[in-house]
């Protein structure tokens, strides 16, 4: 595949982790503050399946910049963009190092949890520096779960019918 192909095909998973995140956030009220679904999630895992690391890594930056200039607010791009770009990377060591080791459900949940778990901590130090930040730790986690489990599930099932993408 040429570097032209790719760049296309990593910009159409921008758009598409972009369309899925404006649509999630427009559409579906958050269960609590601050928690989504993430579906724009399952597309950088797809981007790290069918490229590498750092083409998931560039889909979050992407879709962070994109998103918070369509609807969002500095603060949803800080917080976002640093939980997204740490569970990217996640992602990417668990998918390259351990694929035998996790299937695609466990490695999307190991990103929803990195995801969550960036996103405190980077609220404490950078925005509130109050220790009741990590009373949420224990709700996001379990949402995590539901999440990463849930977006596991749907980037298996695309697993099977995008192979024909890396071509």
């Amino acid at each position: 595949m040429s570097r032209t192909q790719k760049l296309a095909k990593v910009s159409v998973l921008v758009a598409m982790a972009t369309t899925l995140h404006t649509l999630e956030s427009a559409c579906l009220p958050p269960v609590f503050p601050g928690a989504r679904i993430g579906l724009a999630n399952s597309i950088t895992l797809i981007a790290i399946i069918l490229f590498s690391t750092k083409a998931g890594v560039v889909v979050v930056i992407a879709r962070g910049i994109l998103t918070t200039m369509l609807r969002g607010t500095i603060v949803g791009f800080i917080l976002g963009t640093s939980g997204g770009v740490v569970a990217a990377i996640a992602m990417g060591l668990v998918y390259k190092i351990g694929r035998r080791l996790f299937s695609l459900v466990g490695i999307s949940i190991i990103g929803a949890v990195a995801n969550s778990l960036t996103q405190i901590i980077v609220a404490y130090y950078v925005l509130i520096k109050h220790p009741g930040c990590f009373y949420f730790v224990p709700v996001f986690l379990l949402f995590s779960l539901i999440t990463g489990f849930f977006n596991g599930v749907v980037v298996s099932y695309l697993d099977k019918h995008l192979k024909f993408v890396k071509e």
